[in-house]
Order: C-alpha cells, then sequence, then structure tokens
C-alpha cells in the first residue's frame, strides 16, 4: 500500500515479539522485509534534512538484512539468497560500501542467471548501476541503465523509475544535460505510476462498499492462491532435478534420463559413453581461497560444461566436485574426443573468483561405454577409471576396458 513507516513498526515489533522462536524462514522472510522496507524509507527521505533518522533506519535494515543473509544457507532456497541479498546491497550501497555491494551485485546476478529469475535480475541490474555510479563509472551505469530501459513495459515501473534516477544521475557527471533531464522525465512518470498505484490500492482496501465486493475479493484470492499452488509444485518438481549452485541436474535427474534412455538404446544396440569429471585439488582451492571461490570454479565448470554439449546429452553435477557426462548415441572413439576437448578447453580457461589473478583448474575424467545398458554398473566402471586418471597423475582421461 506504499507505507512504509507502517511496516517497518509492525515488522520491528514482530520480530522483537517473535524473533528468537520463530521458524528459521519466518524470521528470514521478516528480516528481509524490514531490510526492503528501511531501504524504501531511507529512499524516500534521500533529499530531506533528517539525515539522522536516515543514518538510524539505514542502520536498523542492514541489522536485519546481515541476520537474514546468515539464515539463508538453513533455508536452502536459491531465490532467498538473491532477495535478500538484493536489499543488503541496497543499504551497504546507501551507507557508502560500494564495493562490497559490487561484489555481492556481481554474485546475485550469476545467482539470478543460473536460477531463471527474471523479476531480481531487473532489480540486481539496476542496483548495479547505481553502485558503479557512485564508484565513478557513469559511463558503466548509463549503459546498464539504457540496456534495462530498453526493455519497455515487461520491467516492473519500480525498478524503471529508479533506473531512470540513475541514469539521471550518471548524464549529470557526464555533462550530457538534455540527457539528464530525459530520465529525470522518465523517472518522475514512473514513479506516478507507483504512486497512482499505491493509492488505487488502499482506496480499495479502506472503501468497502458491499459484500459483494469483500465476496468477489475473497474469490479472487483464492484463484491466486490455487495458481500460486500449481507454480510452487511445478517449481519444486523442477528443484528436485536441479542441482541449485550450476543450474544443472542432479543425481535424480541423472537417474531419471537414465530410465528414459536406456530401454531404447539396448533395443537399438545404439552407442553409449557415459564420464565421471572430477575438479582435480578441489579441497586445495577451498582450503586456500575460500568456499565461495570454490562455489565460482563450480558454477564456471558448469556453465562451460552446459555450453559445450547437445541438448540430447546428460549433464549433471553429482555432488560435490563431481560431475557426469551421458552422451547417447555416441561411440567411445567419438566420446574420448570430445572428453579431451574438455579437458583442454577447462585447462586453456581461467576461473575468475574476484580475488585478483585468475584460477586456472584442471579436471581428471574416467568414462566407460555400454554394454551394460546399467547405470549403475556404468557409473562404477567410469569411476574406476576415473580413480585411475587421478593415480596417474591428474588433468587426464582413462577409459574404462570394455
Amino acid at each position: 500500500m506504499g507505507d512504509s513507516w507502517q511496516a517497518e513498526r509492525i515488522l520491528s515489533q514482530a520480530l522483537a515479539d517473535h524473533g528468537d522462536h520463530g521458524s528459521t524462514r519466518d524470521v528470514l522472510s521478516a528480516c528481509n522485509a524490514l531490510c526492503s522496507v528501511c531501504a524504501r524509507i531511507a529512499h524516500l527521505l534521500r533529499d530531506t534534512d533528517s539525515h539522522p533518522e536516515v543514518a538510524a533506519i539505514l542502520a536498523k535494515g542492514r541489522a536485519a538484512g546481515e541476520r537474514a543473509f546468515k539464515l539463508i544457507d538453513e533455508v536452502r532456497n536459491p531465490a532467498f539468497e538473491v532477495a535478500v541479498g538484493l536489499n543488503l546491497a541496497e543499504l551497504l550501497t546507501a551507507q557508502g560500501e560500494c564495493e562490497r555491494a559490487l561484489l555481492l551485485l556481481q554474485r546475485l546476478r550469476t545467482s539470478a542467471q543460473n536460477q531463471q529469475l527474471a523479476a531480481f535480475a531487473w532489480n540486481v541490474e539496476v542496483n548495479m548501476a547505481e553502485v558503479l555510479l557512485r564508484l565513478g563509472r557513469a559511463r558503466e551505469a548509463l549503459e546498464i541503465v539504457q540496456s534495462i530501459a530498453d526493455q519497455g513495459d515487461s520491467v516492473p515501473p519500480s525498478v524503471l523509475a529508479k533506473a531512470h534516477l540513475v541514469g539521471c544521475e550518471a548524464s549529470k557527471a557526464l555533462a550530457d544535460f538534455e540527457l539528464a533531464l530525459k530520465h529525470f522525465e522518465l523517472a518522475e512518470r514512473m514513479e506516478r505510476r507507483v504512486l497512482t498505484k499505491h493509492l488505487r490500492t488502499q482506496s480499495e482496501l479502506f472503501v468497502t462498499r458491499t459484500e459483494e465486493l469483500r465476496s468477489r475479493h475473497m474469490a479472487m484470492a483464492a484463484r491466486l492462491e490455487a495458481q500460486q499452488e500449481r507454480h510452487r509444485a511445478a517449481h519444486f518438481a523442477a528443484q528436485a532435478e536441479q542441482d541449485p549452485l550450476t543450474g544443472l541436474g542432479n543425481r535424480r535427474h541423472l537417474q531419471w534420463r537414465a530410465a528414459e534412455l536406456f530401454p531404447s538404446l539396448s533395443v537399438a544396440g545404439a552407442p553409449l559413453a557415459l564420464a565421471q569429471i572430477d575438479v582435480d585439488h578441489f579441497k586445495r582451492v577451498n582450503d586456500t581461497h575460500g568456499h565461495a571461490a570454490g562455489d565460482k570454479v563450480l558454477v564456471a565448470l558448469g556453465k562451460l560444461l552446459r555450453d559445450n554439449f547437445r541438448s540430447a546429452d546428460v549433464v549433471v553435477r553429482s555432488g560435490g566436485e563431481e560431475f557426469v557426462l551421458m552422451l547417447p548415441d555416441t561411440p567411445m572413439s567419438n566420446a574420448i574426443e570430445i572428453c579431451e576437448r574438455l579437458r583442454a578447453r577447462v585447462e586453456a580457461t581461467p576461473v575468475d573468483i574476484g580475488t585478483g589473478a585468475p584460477l586456472r583448474i584442471t579436471i581428471s575424467i574416467g568414462i566407460a561405454a555400454a554394454p551394460a545398458y546399467d547405470l549403475d554398473a556404468l557409473m562404477q566402471r567410469a569411476d574406476e577409471a576415473l580413480y585411475a586418471a587421478k593415480q596417474a597423475g591428474r588433468n587426464r582421461l582413462c577409459r574404462a576396458e570394455p
């Protein structure tokens, strides 16, 4: 409804009363909501003289955001990471911690893209533009604003309003005052649209004229809830077969695809290869650079695998630093050539872990071929070949005996 101060009061009271014994998900949601509301209040007060109030509200929102961020691993929902991180990054930016905010937003951009969270992706981009502007990189900020503006009505009005405000400031920094005025006018138009929506919502909620209207609202709410339940069911079904970090399939997806493919391949006697892939010295990466760097290595390898194989191939992260590649209708000789190219490409592609010099990694591969058309048997043979590759010095491929 647009009443951010009332929302802040209610959320603060709820956390004070129940924050020590509520469920992890509820506490995280409340902290994230409070962080978002505080960011909104600070935005509304940006051109006023209420500096002490702004500082206090930013501190309260920051504390709530940091608390929510610490609970993300317990909830295990990638969308929470992006939602909480976005609000926290906005407060970090407002408090002048732009470098940390930029690193966080870069991580969130990757996560939003991997999880196909389009609604969050727009907010990541506009917040990144604001951070770049504050870091003196006005040209880059303006390019991001333009890419958002080019999407037109597909972008939420609130995001467009903020994007145009950033565009106005970036244009002024570049001494392009005509463009600054254009962005300012567009921001005003978008903010009026958002305000009108808030006022309309307030009118609908506060002015209840007939029982018929109440019934209509209840029916609409029931339909929306049913639709959301269907969406949630579809989302959870897809998520059950997806690795949340890399966006690849998981072991359950591998089992499902094997059950789908193996009968027809077996009847036709068609070739089939299965490769086990393991990142060399991955524990050393985590111990030396931290688990965040390890995650970036896995995400980069997952993207490389996804981008370099056919849609008919099955590429999954089976656990930890281990991946499985299943190549239907592919003879062993071709599979070896494909996997050797993959091994060489990984070795030649450094991974940016955000700590300075890119990190070079290598992989070891064990490969087996049908028959038999049995997933457990193929996995066992490929795993033995992978072990042989490790024993032989790593960064190499070994094939299982027929």
